[in-house]
């Protein structure tokens, strides 16, 4: 008995927890005046009493009004009323219609709706549809679409405004295989006994082998399996195959073995797509479907749109043949696109097999989490459609144990970019994809158009997840999925018509709210890292993962490139516990993406799957939606990504390592383009447990056919891992160079000494004819460094600032790995001597150039070692003016240090205050040290914290001069500490000047910053500090060097050995004394 009653649908009208806008639109396809077949009492449907005295008749529009509760009890076949007695015109609900759940049911109609009080339940929680009956609605096309009646073309299909259940017997919706099947089987084992299947469901078991010149019509593309049960014994399922001549399987689907993996660590999964609820249209077999050639929507077929409600529970229910957009085509709306562009209404957006529409509260407000259940859908089956299957749009839902099969576009989709909520334990067989695969949303072509229109998702994904990623992932499963497993689609350039650009701090996990800063109630799409993404499945597919714009932060630049908000922070999204396999095209891509952790993982390709014969999928380097032939791909600009644990098997190149760790585009020699140097030290990646076997080359670097450096980071961190080479490979040679700087036992240490001698020749030139390669290209892959003699890692770059006490002897040691992951060690005696003093740190002391760099306020650490930033200030014969309209003016900037310079240094810079308004005038000078990425205030010459990013700053000197006239030099010495920084930034600000007036400003000249004078050692004794005398600390100076065998203790002959003439060459120095 249902508990759902005419009373109950007011309660469910709007409130917090729905979106409160009415479609009048929708409304309107029957409003209260039209003419309709209207019930008058509660009652069945087949009852004329319900009705009045007379049934709806056939094409009638029916209307269930505000305070009445209809039961539709009709079946098509074998009822006494008549087939015609079925078949509607338009079905409004404004009270409670509900299906009987005893009896088999069915119900023709073009378009089924209620309104925001309407309750529509085909079975509910406490009474589902019973499992030996069926319920089924069926869209029909008896006419043309109405156009001046529905002009958004909403109709033809289910469209529930309010309150709705869809409830239909429990069943396992898809089951793991216990073991391999092979072709000719007749049987099925399963891992346990399935719940609910029965003989005659129809069964789809997932293909495991990819053929390029398959037929998707007879699954000969992904040899996916259509079966019909026969019977059931346990685990055991006996089947016939749905291909005529086919009695058995067609193909093996089998589970390859690896190097690190196991078959039994696999899974092949097999799906049930039969229901006994059933939404379908009504296409006979002479109906041709929108799939393949046409690139326009068939009318003929219905949708399921859920409009603005969350009160949603849909659970056991298959929805087959419907929705209408064709994403073989570009969107076309009625009357105008996105894009400004004339619509013609042939390719109408949102209109989808499944599709939840809009349920979040209206103009970005936050779900009261404590109040409101998300919308419920779970247990079903979207079946054969040309563009999306189940679609979750700007709405909080629950999407679970949901299978979809046979989908052109993409089979679960988050449309907006904002939804929240969670997907657990869906499965997608066969996401066929657009005619054009190679057709991109890069910003130029026809892919523009999509960008421009807001249409993704083409391309046969199947999991769309669009914008912030908010969704909880857990679980799920991808098979056969020509566009890959999942797509985060973060932004792309040129998407300004996005549907969502924000979303409500409020709906993040509570530990990442600390990440917006700046006051605001919402955050970027395109800035959030993704909620829980894990445990992930796909197999017999073109990729496994890509990434879009994720938290995109390219170039040199503290924040993400725009949308720009500032709520920059340094939190990483999270992908784990993921299994790819038999994967065709490229394990995974991540594109303009940043900060992402990549954990406990398996990335092999299809090329495991035929041993013997080397058929890794082929190497493209034109990556932007369709590069291929590695495990672990990126583009130039994606940064900061932590890998670990992960096995990556099969593939002409295991991991493309990313372009960062640039010291500068100089140091480079490279382009300083959107491709250039975007990477310090502080923006390396990590690779930890990585275990790559199988592949022709482990490590690839960073090339394509963009004007870039093809190169090795030179900051990259690799962590333990097993190395495994098919492929012959000689080591590398270790080496490395030790340069003491500025006099107070600071030690440059680089590793560009060392080689890879046998690096393989597609790392070789010639590179793209625009390309520069590096001078001193070495191929080494990554560096750790020994600084302690304890055989660990200490330190990681190309090149590394230390400081040791001066003439103290120090074993050092360097590890380098190689292309194939194989490495070499080499360890030296390093000491600290006397150098000379630093030299001068700034650029363009003296105002020479003809222009400034750029705003002040746009001086971030990414704007390092370019010159003067400037507000207001101007370049005047060779010196720097700062005044303006405004009262004040500024000057500054800053420099990479890695924390080279130490100790005391002189800072000066020759001065000029005029004040010809009689008024004060003043400037600040200031100098800070700064270790982490920082950006400027927008006035004051000042670093400051950028977002939520970590950073520490030091004044190290801060002074204010005023008085008129003021001239002069003027001197300071200012101390760097002894540990150094990773940035030094140097600004001037200066209050009260105005160009309003004449002769009111500060002049600024020949600004310096360079080591202070070193005392040096007086004699060849002097072997320790402090310098400039001799006593017992060079005793011990030189017998520790004696000992560890430094050639500076070396003072006699016979050299090259170290015996007592060595010592006696000491002591007749050191008691000369100093000069």
């Amino acid at each position: 008995m249902l508990l759902i009653t005419a009373a109950t649908s007011i309660a469910h009208a709007g409130g917090p927890c729905h979106n409160d806008r009415v479609n009048q639109n929708l409304l309107n396809l029957l409003p209260p005046t039209a003419p309709a077949a209207t019930a008058v009492l509660s009652g069945p449907w087949s009852d004329p009493a319900t009705w009045g005295g007379s049934l709806p008749g056939p094409g009638d529009d029916v209307r269930v009004p505000l305070g009445v509760t209809v039961t539709w009890d009709i079946d098509d076949d074998g009822d006494s009323l008549g087939a015609d007695t079925t078949r509607f015109g338009y079905v409004r609900v404004d009270g409670v219609l509900t299906w009987a759940t005893d009896r088999d049911t069915t119900m023709y109609v073009d378009t089924l709706f209620s309104s925001p009080t309407g309750v529509i339940a085909v079975g509910d929680d406490d009474a589902p549809i019973s499992s030996d009956v069926r319920a089924e609605i069926v869209f029909i096309a008896d006419a043309p679409m109405d156009m001046a009646r529905d002009p958004e073309q909403l109709g033809r299909g289910f469209v529930p405004h309010g309150m709705t259940r869809i409830v239909g017997a429990d069943k396992s919706d898809f089951a793991a295989l216990a073991t391999d099947a092979t072709a000719g089987s007749t049987t099925l084992t399963l891992a346990e006994p399935p719940v609910g299947w029965a003989i005659g469901d129809t069964l789809v078991l997932g293909g495991t082998f990819f053929d390029p010149e398959g037929d998707n019509a007879d699954n000969s593309r992904f040899h996916d399996e259509v079966l019909t049960i026969q019977s059931i014994d346990g685990a055991t399922v006996t089947f016939t195959n749905d291909a005529p001549g086919s009695n058995g399987l067609r193909w093996d689907h089998e589970r390859p073995d690896g190097r690190f993996f196991d078959p039994e660590d696999l899974t092949l999964y097999v799906a049930n797509l039969s229901r006994n609820v059933l939404f379908r249209s009504e296409l006979d077999e002479s109906s041709p479907e929108s799939r393949g050639t046409p690139t326009t929507q068939d009318l003929r077929r219905g949708h399921v749109m859920v409009m603005h409600t969350s009160d949603l529970v849909a659970r056991n229910a298959a929805f087959v043949d419907l929705g209408r957009l064709n994403k073989n085509g570009f969107i076309d709306e009625p009357v105008g696109n996105l894009d400004g562009s004339p619509g013609l209404g042939t390719n109408q957006r949102g209109r989808y097999i499944f599709h939840l529409h809009r349920n979040l509260p209206r103009g970005g407000a936050p779900v009261d989490f404590g109040a409101c259940n998300p919308a419920e859908v779970t247990g079903c089956v979207a079946w054969r459609g040309p563009g999306w299957g189940f679609v979750h749009h700007d709405s909080y839902a629950l999407f679970r144990d949901n299978v979809a099969f046979d989908i052109l576009g993409a089979a679960f989709v988050q449309e907006a970019g904002n939804e929240i909520g969670r997907w657990e334990r869906n499965i997608s067989i066969k996401s066929t994809g657009d005619d054009d695969p190679f057709l991109t949303v890069e910003p130029f072509g026809d892919g523009f158009t999509r960008v421009r229109r807001f249409d993704f998702g083409f391309n046969g994904e199947a999991y769309w997840i669009q914008g912030a990623s908010q969704v909880e992932f857990v679980n799920n499963v991808a098979i056969s999925a020509a566009g890959g497993g999942a797509d985060i689609f973060s932004d792309v350039d040129g998407n300004d018509n996005r549907d969502a650009s924000v979303v409500p701090v409020a709906h993040l996990p509570a530990d990442r709210q600390h990440i917006v800063t700046n006051g605001s109630q919402t955050i970027a799409v395109n800035r959030v890292p993704t909620n829980t993404f894990t445990g992930f499945e796909v197999y017999n597919s073109d990729f496994g993962l890509v990434t879009w714009n994720h938290m995109r932060n390219q170039g040199t630049n503290v924040g993400y490139t725009c949308p720009c908000d500032a709520n920059t922070h340094r939190e990483y999204a999270t992908i784990d516990d993921f299994r790819f396999w038999n994967i065709y095209g490229q394990g995974i891509h991540f594109q303009y993406s940043s900060q992402i952790n990549l954990r406990d993982g398996l990335i092999a390709s299809s090329d495991l799957a035929t041993p013997g014969v080397d058929d890794k999928p082929a190497l493209s380097l034109d990556i932007n939606g369709d590069g291929r032939g590695y495990g672990l791909g990126m583009n130039g600009p994606t940064k900061r990504l932590n890998v670990e644990n992960v096995a990556v098997e099969g593939w002409a190149f295991g991991v493309r390592t990313p372009l960062e760790g640039a010291l500068n585009a100089a140091d480079l020699g490279e382009n300083t383009g959107d491709e250039g140097s975007d990477g310090l030290p502080l923006r390396s990646s990590r690779f930890a447990d990585l275990r790559l076997a199988n592949n022709t080359a482990n490590f690839y670097r960073r090339q394509n056919g963009f004007v870039q450096t093809p190169a090795f980071p030179n900051s990259l961190v690799i962590e333990g891992g097993v190395y495994e080479s098919t492929e012959p490979n000689a080591p590398p040679t270790a080496d490395f160079s030790a340069e003491s700087v500025g006099g107070v036992g600071v030690v440059r240490l680089s590793g560009l000494p060392s080689r890879d001698d046998d690096t393989p020749g597609e790392f070789l030139p010639p590179y793209h004819p625009l390309t520069v390669a590096r001078n001193d290209d070495n191929y080494i892959v990554a560096y750790a460094w020994d600084l302690d003699g304890d055989g660990g890692a200490d330190a990681y770059g190309e090149e590394l600032f230390i400081a040791l006490p001066l003439g103290e002897p120090r074993s050092i040691g360097l590890t380098v790995w190689d292309h194939q992951g194989a490495t070499d060690s080499v360890v030296r005696t390093v000491t600290a001597t006397v150098a000379e003093p630093y030299g001068e740190l700034l650029v363009d002391g003296g105002f020479e150039a003809t222009s400034f760099v750029g705003g002040v306020y746009a001086l971030t650490s990414g704007g390092v070692d370019a010159g003067w930033w400037e507000a207001r200030a101007n370049l005047q014969g060779g010196s720097c003016v700062l005044t303006g309209q405004y009262g004040f003016a500024s000057v500054a900037q800053a420099v990479w240090n890695n924390r080279r310079n130490r100790g005391e240094h002189v800072f000066s810079f020759d001065i000029e205050i005029v004040n010809g308004d009689g008024a004060p005038n003043f400037v600040d000078a200031k100098v800070y040290g700064v270790n982490g990425e920082f950006g400027s205030d927008h006035r004051g010459a000042y670093p400051r914290r950028e977002g939520a990013v970590p950073v520490e700053i030091t004044p190290l000197h801060e002074e204010r001069f005023s008085g008129d006239p003021a001239a002069g030099r003027v001197e300071r010495t200012i101390d760097l500490g002894g540990e150094g920084f990773d940035y030094l930034y140097v600004g001037f600000n200066a209050e009260g000047v105005s160009n309003l007036v004449a002769a009111d400003f500060v002049r600024l000249d020949d600004v310096s910053l360079v080591g202070a004078a070193v005392v040096g050692p007086c004699s060849e004794a002097d072997f320790g500090a402090p310098f400039g005398e001799l006593d017992i600390a060079d005793v011990t100076a030189f017998l520790a060097a004696f000992g560890a065998g430094d050639v500076a203790a070396d003072g006699a002959a016979p050299f090259g050995s170290f015996d007592i003439a060595d010592v006696v060459w000491f002591l007749q120095v050191f008691v000369q004394g100093c000069p």
